[in-house]
């Protein structure tokens, strides 16, 4: 992995995790200054998992309509709005935002998401220096499924909510 160059003050890196030829996830990451709180419901009223949603933004929505209709067509991405989730108005110190999350769809459940996170925390603090901490860690407008991996990769940090920011990659 190659240290992400600084350009205009910002930094990004991108992850692929390949098996021979094949890709089995990319982690889509960038420096960041601050974030939002997140509470999102674990399950809705009927007890489905509640679907989530961020802060709504032109930003994170250009990101999210871009990621979803080339992963959507593969049948792998649903984005949905939820009246279960919402952000707190005061901004956090942030360092790493996660701006996209994808694993292939039999490689699910296994880790590799988790393990991509932790390769981004590691490679984007720099050298010598140790992983960015999991309370530093925000993601951008989610999915069910990533914010499933949001909330269980996080744990109890920030009284069970996820930090959520607005990409600056778009």
């Amino acid at each position: 992995f190659e240290q992400p160059s600084t350009a205009a003050g910002t930094a990004a890196a991108v992850l692929l995790a390949l098996r021979g030829r094949q890709v089995l996830g990319l982690l889509w990451v960038e420096r960041i200054t601050n974030a939002e709180i997140l509470h999102i419901a674990e399950e809705d009223a009927i007890g489905a998992p509640a679907a989530s949603s961020a802060i709504a933004t032109a930003g994170a929505g250009s990101l999210v309509s871009k990621a979803s209709d080339v992963l959507s067509a593969a049948g792998d991405v649903t984005v949905n709005d939820s009246p279960k989730a919402m952000a707190s108005p005061v901004a956090v110190r942030a360092t790493l935002g996660v701006a996209l999350v994808w694993v292939r769809r039999t490689e699910r459940r296994k880790g590799l998401a988790t393990a991509m996170l932790d390769a981004a925390r590691g490679c984007m603090a720099g050298l010598g220096s140790p992983p960015i901490p999991l309370t530093e860690v925000a993601f951008s407008q989610t999915t069910d499924m990533g914010s499933r991996l949001a909330k269980s990769y996080i744990g109890a940090s920030h009284s069970g909510g996820v930090l959520m920011y607005s990409p600056s990659c778009v």
